[in-house]
């Protein structure tokens, strides 16, 4: 099954690696390239990943794209050719020439969400505002505007996560990774997190996501 088989609406998960790290964003199919291109190979118009009003452009960086096909209950992943970002229209084209690799599970789950949080570092008397990227039982991953980025891998933290129904999740972590050379005002943290004090809003997002995904089959 070719990447420009998928219909439009469809989910996809972009792995971007940085770093010797692995940044995971999401976006939905807009529709599928028919024609082949024999340069760069079969391809989708999906919708540009934006972060604080900002276009991510991961030009230069190796991608994969997992799809997942609810039919066989597998993931497909595909190695992206190359990738083409249309700022003005908010677009993103991606290719592959090649049939995918058939992932037997998903894994640890992580849900995408947006919410705003405040760190809280030891080593710091000062707080460094946030956004989650995404949020699992045992981690997760921020975006920081570069500028406020001090830190280093290893450091202890407090955050604090509000919801969209004005409800305070607090928890603790440490910083796994920190990924900078991604996009020039951002800096992004992948962390270790205290899932127990989270586990309501990471089962309730995972349910959302579920209902959503029965819902638009």
């Amino acid at each position: 099954m070719y990447l420009n088989e998928f219909k439009a609406g469809t989910n996809i998960t972009i792995s971007v690696s940085v770093q010797g790290h692995t940044i995971r964003l999401e976006t939905d199919i807009i529709e599928p390239i028919e024609k082949f291109s024999g340069k760069y190979g079969y391809g989708i118009i999906c919708n540009a990943i934006i972060i604080d009003d900002k276009i991510i452009n991961f030009n230069g960086f190796p991608v994969t794209i997992d799809i997942f096909n609810k039919d066989v209950n597998r993931v497909y992943r595909y190695r992206a050719s190359t990738t083409v970002i249309y700022p003005r229209k908010r677009l993103l084209i991606i290719y592959s020439h090649v049939q995918p690799q058939i992932v037997e599970n998903r894994g640890a789950k992580r849900v995408p969400c947006i919410f705003k949080s405040i760190l809280k570092f030891e080593a710091h008397t000062n707080t460094i505002d946030a956004r989650t990227h995404d949020l699992s039982y045992t981690g997760g991953s921020f975006v920081i505007d570069k500028e406020k980025a001090d830190f280093k891998v290893g450091d202890t933290f407090t955050v604090s996560i509000f919801d969209n129904e004005e409800h305070v999740y607090k928890t603790e972590g440490k910083i796994a990774r920190i990924i900078e050379d991604f996009n020039p005002d951002l800096t992004f943290i992948g962390v270790r997190l205290k899932g127990d004090k989270i586990r309501g809003l990471i089962s309730r997002l995972q349910m959302k996501e579920t209902r959503i995904k029965k819902e638009s089959f």
